[in-house]
């Protein structure tokens, strides 16, 4: 087990490594703030892109460590509210909990995909951009405020339901 900060530590995980809670959080309480290189284009053809999170029209950011160890999952304790590099707790997160994001809740430029297996109760099976997401969830996601702005302006700007929003650029 790595301490990092205050905050959170990296360790052993059923994905290899992950980050972990140091304290407790509140829901609404700011988790953790991404940092590291930007780019333009997502792909540099190495495994690194699949640690790539979108943090605005056209923008790319690669995490640096030990940011890169939240682990994606369905059923998140964490979300993007307005700022697309800070985490928030969206309900609370005890000592010891590990961090996850859904990875589909950053990304809408990119047709990327990976395999899920968070094994949540409602495990999608498949992590996507944010318009490959089931209406549903989309709507869920929208309605709690759990994406950053870049895509809510997205979807506003062109008055698409979320399905279409690939389209509307």
């Amino acid at each position: 087990m790595a301490h990092v900060s205050d905050s959170v530590f990296v360790a052993p995980c059923a994905f290899g490594r992950g980050l972990f809670a140091a304290r407790r959080f509140a829901p609404g309480e700011a988790v953790l703030r991404f940092v590291g290189p930007e780019r333009e284009d997502p792909r540099d053809g190495t495994q690194r892109e699949s640690n790539l999170v979108q943090i605005g029209p056209g923008r790319y950011l690669f995490p640096d460590e030990p940011w890169v160890y939240v682990n994606h999952a369905c059923e998140p304790n964490t979300a993007f509210f307005d700022d697309a590099q800070t985490l928030f707790a969206v309900r609370t997160i005890e000592a010891g909990d590990e961090l996850f994001f859904d990875y589909s809740t950053s990304m809408l430029d990119d047709p990327w995909t990976m395999s899920c297996g968070c094994g949540g109760a409602t495990c999608r099976g498949v992590v996507g951009e944010f318009a490959s997401l089931p209406p549903s969830v989309q709507r869920r996601y929208l309605d709690g405020g759990m994406v950053p702005t870049f895509i809510r302006e997205r979807i506003s700007a062109a008055g698409a339901a979320p399905r279409d929003l690939r389209c509307a650029s």
